[in-house]
Parts: structure tokens; sequence; C-alpha cells
């Protein structure tokens, strides 16, 4: 790839020297931030994907096989976890340790990676120091997540096919192996990496065809290998990565990214969906692509905006994945990382690339091709910030770049080109910034999900993460996603006053869903004993959503246990019982409904109904699996898990 010599090919003294330096730098960063780390809840209880990695993990160190636990991602991460496990037991902490290595090793491998492309010691310094000290490259190191050897392999793969005159095809060949593990843990690549493969042809014609198929072939082999497993596991090609699923959805909230605390459920539902229809086995993928061209042809705007939402979610600054923050966020305790966050990277990456390639196409234009089809490819596959941890060696590669033409801007006094890079490189910081508020990109949201499942999963760091909970809601008390959580947490732990103020403080802020808002505050009154107030406020819930026939069921419920008088017949003729009426319901509620009505009547001479169990129906109907909006599936989380015999059911009628 590169124009140097052999004998440049082979960095002896300054470089290695240099490599070691960065290395020493990033293992020691990466030590004080597991130190910071140390007492994160989400290390002792790992929560969803990580959780899924590490129960995959301990099946596999149990000698319960690959498939032992049901999962679609690719087995490379969980046998070392399993291997760690073996070896050490299964504290995560000999896996964090190594990681923090793997993570000194990347920085390392993209400092010499800019050696050998550019033969300058400011190239190959700023390129180390990126991958050293960027919050991108730092964050996945606490986390029970494959991004830190995704990003391994990327800069080992990059390394390889650096500093060439002509690419060997062992070389690409040891290239393409680490690039078909990368994608068989991220498939969304699969289309960069053969991008890559086809463009060293491209920028390199005297190199002929063996290198490509050297760097290709085994890419490819890889990932169809991993991806013929889980077809015969059942799993339809189409599901296999996010292209299908995301594709499928189309322009539904399902697809936004927002369901990232249920990893797998979409899958699940669609596989139902498959099913019903009478698809099974291999037809399956065909009935999804059918159902694919049919979403299009219905709503070709939402299908195009998801990508466009998706490419602005992969440029944007936010690195705190739902799910996966760290609980010093709220404590502030590193004020200072966020000047490192990926908007500082992409500020300094991109327009290095760019400038890299219009200078030396030939030898910077394979990994700004990588770069490019990356970025596509997570428009069309997947929202996470951790999607896009292979990437990160390119832009690390692509700010050695940048320092080296700004020195020799500064060396050479051309004060004009060094006006023209800074202003580059502010428009990518404002291009990256602006495009998390464009996605609607906001990481204290997603902060407040991951302290939320932790804190109600038990666990040594439980108790940890609700206090944290209540220091962040009390200083940002407009964050409506805060407030939201911390009512579910103090569910969880039966604080059912507490929980009644910040659920009732949400609907004063007339934030989220109010009818539902309304629902958990008359559950949360009824609770407290105060059900003429219960009453009221499942009133202002059907109010606000008179389509809703579980709305108005919990009205009625709640009217005859405040005043026995009324009569429950009158207030379920109300309801929307007419399908026309009403929008699309679980089928729970209209069952719910027909055996509250016969009650009401008399005309139930079996056992009593209690009515606990009628109104976990009736809440239970209120989720809806195939929408996946997610304060509904945390209402099927904790609404009326609690026993509340309020009144009864009998032959007699509602009492």
């Amino acid at each position: 790839m590169s124009e140097a010599g052999a004998a440049d090919d082979r960095p002896l003294g300054l470089p290695w020297r240099l490599a070691g330096a960065v290395f020493l730098s990033a293992l020691a960063w990466r030590a004080w931030f597991l130190w910071l780390d140390r007492a994160s809840p989400f290390i002792a209880f790992p929560i969803v994907d990580a959780r899924e990695y590490h129960l995959w993990a301990s099946s596999i160190a149990a000698g319960k096989g690959l498939f032992a636990v049901w999962a679609h991602h690719s087995p490379i991460y969980p046998a070392l976890l399993a291997a760690s496990y073996s070896v050490f037991g299964s504290s995560p902490w000999p896996v964090l340790c190594f990681q923090a290595l793997l993570g000194a090793l990347t920085a390392a491998f993209c400092c010499l990676a800019a050696w050998r492309q550019r033969q300058d010691f400011w190239a190959a310094g700023a390129a180390g120091l990126a991958a050293a000290l960027a919050w991108p490259f730092l964050y996945p190191v606490g986390q029970l997540l494959p991004q830190v050897l995704e990003t391994f392999l990327s800069a080992l793969a990059l390394w390889l096919l650096s500093g060439q005159r002509t690419l060997t095809s062992a070389r690409a060949l040891a290239a393409g192996g680490s690039l078909g593990a990368v994608c068989s843990m991220r498939p969304q690549f699969l289309p960069a990496a053969l991008c890559m493969a086809l463009s060293l042809r491209l920028f390199d014609r005297a190199a002929g065809w063996k290198p490509v198929l050297a760097l290709a072939v085994p890419t490819l082999g890889l990932s169809l290998a991993w991806g013929a497993v889980l077809s015969s596991k059942g799993i339809p090609a189409v599901l296999q990565t996010r292209y299908g699923l995301n594709l499928y959805l189309a322009g539904r909230e399902g697809a936004s990214g927002k369901a990232a605390d249920y990893p797998g459920l979409e899958f699940l539902v669609l596989k139902q969906k498959a099913a019903r229809a009478g698809a099974v086995g291999p037809s399956q993928d065909a009935f999804f692509a059918g159902e694919v061209r049919r979403r299009f042809k219905e709503a070709p705007a939402a299908s195009a905006g998801l990508g466009f939402r998706r490419l602005y979610l992969n440029l944007s600054a936010s690195e705190i994945p739902a799910g996966e923050a760290h609980p010093w966020e709220a404590r502030g305790t590193v004020p200072l990382h966020r000047l490192f966050c990926f908007a500082a990277l992409l500020a300094v990456g991109l327009p290095g690339l760019v400038m890299a390639v219009r200078r030396e196409p030939g030898v910077m234009g394979p990994a700004a091709v990588f770069a490019a089809a990356g970025l596509l490819s997570l428009a069309a596959g997947g929202a996470a910030a951790r999607y896009r941890a292979p990437l990160l060696p390119v832009l690390a590669l692509g700010a050695g770049c940048l320092a080296l033409r700004f020195k020799d801007a500064l060396r050479d006094r051309r004060w004009r080109s060094c006006g023209l890079m800074a202003g580059a490189c502010l428009a990518s910081g404002f291009v990256s910034l602006r495009a998390g508020a464009l996605a609607g990109v906001r990481p204290e949201r997603d902060l407040g999900i991951a302290l939320s499942l932790a804190a109600r999963g038990g666990g040594s760091g439980a108790e940890e993460s609700r206090s944290l909970l209540e220091a962040w809601s009390a200083e940002h008390p407009e964050d409506q996603d805060g407030l939201w959580h911390l009512g579910l947490v103090l569910i969880r732990s039966e604080d059912w006053s507490g929980a009644h103020r910040s659920f009732r403080r949400l609907t004063q802020q007339r934030g989220g869903d109010l009818p539902q808002l309304y629902g958990i505050v008359a559950w949360l009154s009824a609770l407290e004993g105060r059900g003429a107030e219960a009453a009221s406020e499942a009133q202002a819930s059907f109010a606000g959503d008179p389509g809703s026939l579980e709305a108005c069921l919990r009205a009625a419920l709640y009217a005859k246990a405040a005043e026995p008088s009324v009569r429950l017949e009158d207030r379920l003729l109300r309801c929307p019982l007419d399908p026309s009426r009403r929008r699309p319901s679980h089928p729970a509620a209209e069952e719910l409904a027909a055996v509250l009505l016969a009650a009401s009547e008399g005309r139930m001479p079996r056992a009593r109904l209690d009515l606990q169990e009628a109104l976990t129906g009736a809440e239970e109907a209120y989720w809806d699996g195939w929408q996946m909006d997610y304060p509904a599936a945390r209402v099927r989380d904790f609404v009326f898990r609690q026993r509340w015999p309020l009144t009864q059911v009998g032959p007699q009628g509602l009492r």
C-alpha cells in the first residue's frame, strides 16, 4: 500500500520506542479508569448484552457447549470470557484487566500503522495518543462487551495492511482473518471490509488480485461460516444482522435503537409473526424479504428517514449506550472526559483522512474506503455507539495524518492552510454534536436506564444504583427520564410514597405518555389508601385515551373500589367494547372485559375473582411487545406484581 521501501517497512529504534511509550501511557490511563470504576454496579451485576455474554460464557465454562444458551452473537468473545472463568472463576476483573491490556496494544498498533503509512514521528505519536486517550477507545474497557476486542482486531488489520510497497498475500491473509473475526462479531462491517479489499486493487493496480483475494476470502469465509451455523440453529439469514431487522421494522420506534433494554425481543416477535404466517426454516427469509418490499412501498419516506437517523446516531458525539453507562457519570468524577468524546475524535480524524487521500490516495485510500463504507453500513444496520468500534483505529490514523499536515503548514508558515484545517476540524465537530441533537441522543437518558436496570436487578450494586439515580434526579429535576426510572426503582423497593412523588412530578411536567402516567399514579394512590384520588386519576387516564379499553377497565375498577355504590356494569358499558371504536389492543383486554361484565351482572357462577388478577390482566394487556415502547415495557415489568386484595368478584357480582 505505501511507497516506502522495504527497509522502512521494518521500523527499528524510534518507532518502537514511541509505540512502547504510547502503550505504557494507554495502559496507565486504563488502569486509572478501572480504579475509578471499581465500585460500578454494572461490573458486579452485568445487564443487557453484558449479562447475555456472561451467561453464555458461564455455560461454556461449565462444559455445556457453545449452544447451551441461545444467542445470535459470535462465540469469540464468550469463549474468551469462558477461558477466564475456567482459570480465575466467575470474577470479571481478570477479563477487564486483559481488556485494558488489549486497549493499550490497540494504541500501540495505531501508532505503528501511522508510522508505516507516513514515516513521521508526529503522525505516529498523534495517532497513538488519540487511541490511548480518546474516550471512545476508553469507555468499553470496563464493560463485559466485545468492543475492545473488535477495536484491537481492527487496529491489527490496519497495521498488517500498512507500509508495504506491494502488499504480500501472507500479510493480506492475516489481515483478512483479523477482519473476518471482526465481521463475525459485528456483521454490519462485512460490506465495509469487502469494499476495503476491492480498493486494494483500485489504488494499487500493480499488486494484482492475489492480495485482494487473500484479504476477502477469510473475511467472507468466517462470516459466512458463522451465518451457516446460525441458520442451522433456526435463525433466518435476514435476522442475523441488524439489516434485516431494521429494514423490516422500517420507521417503527423499535428500529430506533431505544429498545436496547430488551435484546433479542424484536427477533422473537418477528419469528413469531413468521410462524403465524406459516413460514418456517429457510422460507422465513423469503417471508421477511417480501415484508421488507411491502413496507418500503407503503412508507418510503419513513424507511429513508430511518437510514438518515441511524447515520446521525453513528456520527453523534454520544458514547454511552443504553444500559452500559458508568455510575460516576452521575457523580461527575471525571469532569473532563467529554473533552475526548467521539465528536473530538471525528473532528480530527475525518479531515485528516480526507486530506491524506487527496494527496496520497495509494497510501490512505483503503483506510478511507473502510471508514466511509463502515459509516454507511452502520446507517443501515446499527445505531448504538458500540457498533462503530471497528472504525476507531481508522479515525486515529486520520488524526495522525492531520497532525502531520499541521506540522508541515506551521513549519512553512502557511497560515491560510492552518486556518482551513482548523475550520474543517470545527465543522466536523459541529456535525457530530449537531447529529446528536438531530438524532435525539440524550446520554442522561441512557444513564437512567442503566441505573434503573441495575437497581431493580438486585445484587451488590443495587443500593448504590438507587442512591446514584436519586442524586441524579435531585440535581436534574427537568430530566423526565430520570424521574421515570427513579419511580420504577422506588416501586421495586416498595417505597410507594417516593414512587408516587416521582410519577406525580412527571404528570405535573406533562412528560411522556400522560394517560399511562395517570394510570400508574392511580395505582400508587390506591396502594397508599387514597381510593378517591386513585379513581380520579384513573378517570384522567381514560379521558386522555378514550380509545383504550385498558384505560377504561382501569377507571371502572378503581371507581368501584373507591365507591361501593358504583354500578360496575354501567362503567363498563362506557368502554369502547366495539372494536371499531377503539385502537387495537391485546386480546386479553377483551377477554377481561367480558369476564368483568358477566361478573358484575351476577352471571359468573364460579369461584371468586381477585381484583388483583383483573387489574394484572388489564395492565398486562397494556403491554404491546410489537410496538416496542419502552415505558409500556417498564409497566409490564413492575406494575401489579404485589398482592392487592382490595375487593373480590363472586357469584353475587363485584363487592
